[in-house]
């Protein structure tokens, strides 16, 4: 089974069916493809759904032509398929690119917009709906209290703390004005400081719109929130998003980040992240990063980049959307690495969502 002539063939099929696509989504997975075990059938179609289809309209689609396409390839034996790493060169991505072109139908226009580690200057159409305005800020306030690590105003009774004047009174007045019962009370942690930082690989393309949403209403309705992009270089965009109605955010951030697309170094982020604003970083902080893990860069750097980060905040929240497909497991090398240093694994529905929210952090609202 020739793997390099069999993927290209499919994605061809997917153009000619109606899937926009292009060389780079192929090129990305190819490189999707050596991080997983390709016995596998469920990592095998997971990997090439992401990295093919960005739409969600399409997915039926897809599934369709995948089990015309791959099923008698799927049961030959392991030993007979070429090795992913002829397809995980540089060299070998330069002859899949090669072998596409060759074999285009006369006339019909490629886009040559290839895929890389380096960043790509690439212009973002972003159009966001704000069809879930209600949901996410609920939800956001639920997620806020949950995770609280700042005092807000609401008070209750505690054995430390500060005198209560007001139940004192009101516990003694049994007692004919001799103070008997002394009462104290504490704040409430009710409020958080929270850290984002998203994903805008091409993996994570088909999710930017409700992703500008989502950000935009973190910003919008929690005034201690930093918000950060990434793929091959860290973006702030904190700022940009309180600038005006979600449109005209969104016009914004297109102007300012030109990384939507490209590829995805998580480990080296997050270093840009910790190298340019250790001041952001303390044990009040809860870090949320947003991404489906799949990562280009270096593994090491990723390991000790999330260590540290893990030993410096008060949780760590890792959004993944990958989480709402069925029968999925993180299982890409990037996800292994970043499992343990964990404190939450969810998907990105929860804000959208109240019944996915439950799910993983219940009907009640915490407070500590």
């Amino acid at each position: 089974m020739n793997l390099k002539e069999s993927l290209t063939d499919f994605s061809r099929l997917l153009r000619q069916e109606g899937i926009k696509l292009t060389v780079a989504e192929v090129l990305d997975a190819a490189r999707a493809l050596s991080y997983i075990d390709l016995m596998d059938r469920g990592q095998f179609y997971h990997s090439l759904r992401i990295t093919l289809v960005k739409k969600g309209e399409f997915y039926e689609l897809y599934d369709r032509l995948f089990r015309l396409f791959w099923e008698k390839r799927l049961k030959i034996q392991k030993e007979k398929i070429e090795s992913i790493n002829q397809i995980s060169s540089y060299e070998n991505l330069s002859e899949i690119k090669e072998y596409i072109n060759k074999n285009e139908k006369e006339g019909e226009e490629v886009t040559l917009t290839l895929y890389s580690p380096i960043e790509i200057k690439n212009i973002k159409i972003l159009n966001p709906k704000d069809s879930y305005r209600k949901e996410i800020q609920r939800n956001i306030r639920r997620f806020k209290r949950f995770l609280a690590t700042l005092a807000g105003r609401r008070v209750k009774s505690a054995i430390r703390g500060d005198i209560d004047p007001r139940k004192i009174l009101r516990k003694n007045l049994g007692y004919g004005g001799e103070l008997i019962k002394v009462v104290k009370k504490r704040k409430v942690k009710s409020r958080a400081k929270i850290i984002l930082l998203c994903d805008v690989s091409g993996s994570m393309d088909g999710y930017s719109d409700y992703l500008v949403e989502l950000l935009y209403h973190f910003k919008n309705s929690l005034h201690n929130t930093e918000v950060f992009l990434f793929s091959t270089n860290l973006i702030r965009i904190t700022n940009d998003l309180s600038q005006g109605s979600i449109d005209y955010v969104a016009r914004s951030i297109t102007k300012r980040a030109s990384i939507w697309g490209s590829g995805t170094k998580i480990g080296y982020c997050l270093g840009l992240f910790v190298k340019r604003y250790p001041e952001l970083i303390d044990y009040n902080s809860i870090l949320v990063i947003v991404s489906d893990g799949w990562d280009v860069g270096d593994i090491d750097e990723l390991k000790a980049n999330l260590r540290w980060l893990k030993e410096r905040v008060s949780s760590l929240v890792w959004l993944n959307p990958l989480l709402d497909i069925q029968d999925y497991k993180p299982e890409t090398l990037g996800m292994k690495i970043a499992l343990p240093y964990i404190d939450i694994f969810a998907s990105l529905s929860i804000f959208k969502d109240s019944k996915i929210y439950e799910k993983y952090f219940g009907k009640a609202i915490r407070y500590s």
